[in-house]
């Protein structure tokens, strides 16, 4: 029984890892293989009635993964993970809830419903010492991750106490700029536009997401200024940052210069001081028309409900 659950386990932490892989490189390498390991794994667990725990878990990982209604089976892992948490060393159990935080990312991307639900996840990994991994610096990505979550959930007083408490965990060489990039993301959030130009300011990073998004509100900072001249001066640098730098996806590529076209618009109509009803209109369906394709969409639909306010009011 022991060399079976043993067994299996493995199998079912081999599948879930491919399964996991978000390039699908794996899938591709292991397109014949999968099938047959998939197979050898329901129809051993299709013959027992009580699985133990690591195989409980497992396999629920693995729906969550491939099944067409995974969740319940994301419930019945945290649920598991949660009653027998004591049985596994700190470090698999790390990444048996990284599992369960990937899956609720998954659905977060498709339905804002979840970003409590991630929100609350994320707290567990803290309050559990699960995160920063043991033995390991946090990283600028979780970091980032958590304070966007809890900005975009108003969880103003969180997000502030994160980012102090949480940077000494950062690994050196970027603690310095994730923590400004975040209180600026914080600061600009409470409509404090000076302030996180002042601190995006001194920002630096080598990591492009972290540059590109730094530089993203900047320009944003800049449009609430009325800093126009100082946005239109900056967007063509950056736009050949974006499409020279070999980090960034086409899909992101494509994204980021989406932004910077559209902001571009939506300055020009402001700089006007009254912005025609048509033009409002057609920089709206241009928007609507490229959802996927489009960074910070509330925020350019919250600037041309704005522009169209003043406009009924002049």
């Amino acid at each position: 029984q022991k060399l079976d659950t043993f067994y299996f386990t493995s199998k079912l932490q081999i599948c879930c890892d491919l399964y996991n892989d978000s390039t699908v490189v794996q899938l591709k390498k292991n397109k014949k293989e999968l099938p047959l390991l998939l197979n050898e794994i329901m129809d051993y667990v299709a013959t027992q009635q009580d699985l133990p725990p690591p195989l409980q878990i497992y396999y629920h990982i693995l729906m969550t993964l491939t099944a067409e209604l995974p969740e319940p089976h994301y419930k019945a892992l945290l649920h598991y993970v949660n009653v027998y948490e004591k049985q596994f060393e700190k470090q698999e159990l790390q990444a048996m809830y990284v599992f369960a935080l990937n899956y609720v990312i998954r659905q977060a991307k498709i339905d804002r419903k979840y970003f409590e639900q991630l929100f609350n996840l994320y707290q567990i990994l803290l309050e559990k010492g699960l995160l920063p991994p043991e033995n390991s610096a946090l990283s600028q990505y979780d970091y980032k991750n958590i304070i966007q979550l809890s900005l975009s959930l108003g969880k103003f007083d969180f997000a502030e106490a994160f980012i102090h408490d949480y940077a000494p965990y950062l690994d050196e060489m970027v603690r310095d700029n994730a923590k400004n990039y975040n209180l600026a993301c914080l600061v600009y959030k409470k409509k404090n536009f000076s302030k996180a130009m002042e601190l995006l300011q001194t920002v630096e990073f080598t990591d492009a997401y972290y540059h590109a998004d730094t530089k993203v509100l900047l320009f944003k900072t800049y449009y609430e200024l009325n800093e126009l001249l100082l946005l239109y001066n900056q967007i063509q640098t950056f736009k050949t940052y974006i499409n020279r730098n070999k980090q960034i996806s086409s899909p992101n590529k494509l994204v980021y210069n989406n932004f910077c076209k559209y902001i571009s618009k939506l300055g020009q109509l402001k700089s006007k001081g009254y912005a025609a009803k048509n033009a409002i209109e057609k920089l709206r369906a241009n928007i609507e028309s490229n959802l996927q394709g489009t960074k910070n969409l509330n925020w350019f639909f919250e600037k041309l409900n704005e522009l169209q306010k003043n406009r009924n009011y002049s």
